[in-house]
């Protein structure tokens, strides 16, 4: 069973609500960010997804291993890489509604991930790709654009194809041969080798959707070379000419930063995945500051003079709602709220400093008016991102180590709820892959394999007198759709939609509370 049929059981209730409307704008977006496997990366990615306002992001070049899905503040995170380096890789970050909205996904490899999700005219399928450069091997590209075909050929018929990605390709404005493939705003003098394999490509009934708008050179190109003297157009939005005209814009957004030398590239759809009913999300105070004696003693006395202006005379609804406003409001006066998500709790006001810097420097690099000021920001920029990553490292270091003495702290006193709690939030970012797992031999462990295992050990525990109790065996698929029937002795094994291990309840669409 694939990752794509594994997926539907979950969505079949949210899918009622969490769909695409015509009626909006759907923001769905790519970008190459160079690697995530550097610390700090990630959270700085998910900070730009929310800046932006974005609903789908495809990321090429991540360099994680393996293949799986993750959760973060609401948001979920496909990924597909390599089995061993460090090398590669492909991304797929959806928000809260368009996790509603998802049917399935499938890693098809390090250069290639697909998601389906739900529309009230038809699915919509969403190929994020990473190709090789164009300096790359002819049998390397092949097989890449091999594999890539074969991914588009399988998409059912009436989906909405959305292709995105890094395709280092360049593609000129001659149109010659190629007039229901691009449009005539192509940035290249000269369509390259990959740029040809594109159009080829795209030939199948997609049209790219860059090369429909015509923007300042500085709103195209998505790539910049290390020394500035460089910018090319490789990044692509590609779509199903059938629904070309629900491509609002395709446009670059050079102020979004991750200290790639790629930009993000955004495209804006008359379709969008409708908006649930929710509560905006409050940030919490900042309240590790008042671990500083300062802070806190600054925070005592705005709370004790605000309390000394109550009303006790008023009733206890009423001294509630001022006791109540009293603490809210000295908090903000005096420790504020605590920047950035609950993912990014680890970052401290030093570094979120630094990442405002960096920012400022990048959009001055990029709006320099002569060669002297843009070397001149490009140096400041380069020393500012030394500076992050090395901030980012400590910074990270340091929550580690007050979390691994909170944890140190509760185990010698047996208090397993702090415990537990400190063990969630530090494996919470990564959960396991959710692709279909093998045996050493590499059969994939569906419900017939599984029950040959079972019926094996049943046997092999028979022999030395042993057997399985039916009465507190229980079987839990995660992600199926259709039961799993296991059989002991003739008897049917219970099949249940959640289990308690070591004091987490662990689900089975996977989650773990």
């Amino acid at each position: 069973m694939t990752v794509l049929e594994q997926s539907r059981k979950v969505v079949q209730r949210p899918m009622q609500n969490g769909t695409l409307d015509a009626n909006t704008i759907t923001r769905i977006g790519t970008w190459n960010v160079r690697t995530l496997y550097q610390c700090g990366r990630l959270e700085q990615l998910l900070h730009e997804f929310d800046n932006y306002r974005l609903d789908i992001l495809g990321v090429s070049e991540m360099r994680w291993t393996g293949n799986g899905k993750m959760t973060s503040d609401g948001k979920i995170v496909l990924y597909s890489g390599a089995k061993e380096h460090h090398v590669h890789g492909v991304w797929m970050v959806l928000s809260k509604t368009a996790a509603q909205a998802l049917v399935g996904w499938k890693p098809i490899s390090d250069r290639n991930l697909t998601a389906r999700f739900h529309s009230r005219h038809a699915k919509i399928t969403v190929i994020q790709v990473y190709a090789p450069t164009n300096e790359a091997d002819d049998e390397e590209k092949d097989a890449f654009y091999d594999q890539l075909q074969d991914t588009i050929a399988v998409v059912p018929k009436y989906d909405i194809k959305i292709l995105l990605g890094d395709m280092n390709a360049q593609l000129s404005s001659d149109r010659q041969g190629w007039e229901n493939v691009i449009g005539p705003h192509g940035s290249a003098a000269v369509t390259s080798d990959n740029g040809e394999r594109l159009l080829s490509l795209c030939n199948l009934n997609l049209c790219i959707g860059n090369t429909y708008f015509i923007h300042k050179r500085i709103h195209k190109k998505t790539w910049r070379s290390p020394d500035g003297a460089t910018h090319n157009e490789i990044d692509y939005v590609c779509i199903h000419r059938r629904w070309r005209s629900a491509l609002r814009d395709v446009q670059v957004f050079r102020g979004a930063d991750v200290g790639s030398d790629h930009h993000l590239l955004v495209t804006s759809i008359r379709l969008k995945l409708k908006r649930v009913a929710g509560h905006n999300t409050v940030r919490s105070f900042a309240s590790e500051k008042l671990k500083d004696r300062v802070n806190a003693e600054h925070f005592h006395i705005e709370l004790a003079n605000r309390f000394q202006i109550l009303d006790n005379l008023a009733s206890i609804e009423k001294q509630w709602a001022q006791i109540k406003d009293a603490v809210i409001e000295t908090a903000e006066r005096t420790i504020g709220r605590r920047r950035g998500t609950q993912r990014e709790r680890w970052i401290q006001d030093r570094t979120w400093s630094l990442l405002d810097e960096r920012r400022v420097k990048k959009r001055q690099r990029n709006q320099a008016k002569t060669e002297e000021e843009r070397n001149e920001a490009s140096q400041a920029y380069r020393e500012l991102d030394r500076r992050v990553k090395r901030s980012c490292r400590a910074d990270k270091k340091d929550w580690l180590d007050r979390k691994g003495t909170e944890a140190q702290l509760a185990a010698d006193q047996g208090d397993s709820r702090t415990l537990f709690r400190v063990v969630r939030d530090l494996t919470r970012a990564r959960s396991s892959s959710t692709g279909p797992i093998r045996d050493t031999t590499g059969r994939m462990l569906n419900g017939k394999v599984l029950q040959e295992v079972t019926t094996s050990l049943e046997h092999e525990a028979a022999k030395v007198g042993l057997r399985i109790s039916t009465d507190k065996t229980n079987v839990m698929a995660v992600g199926r759709m259709t039961p799993v029937r296991i059989t002991v002795s003739n008897q049917l094994i219970k099949e249940v939609k959640q289990f308690t291990y070591l004091g987490s309840i662990v689900a089975a669409d996977g989650d773990m509370s």
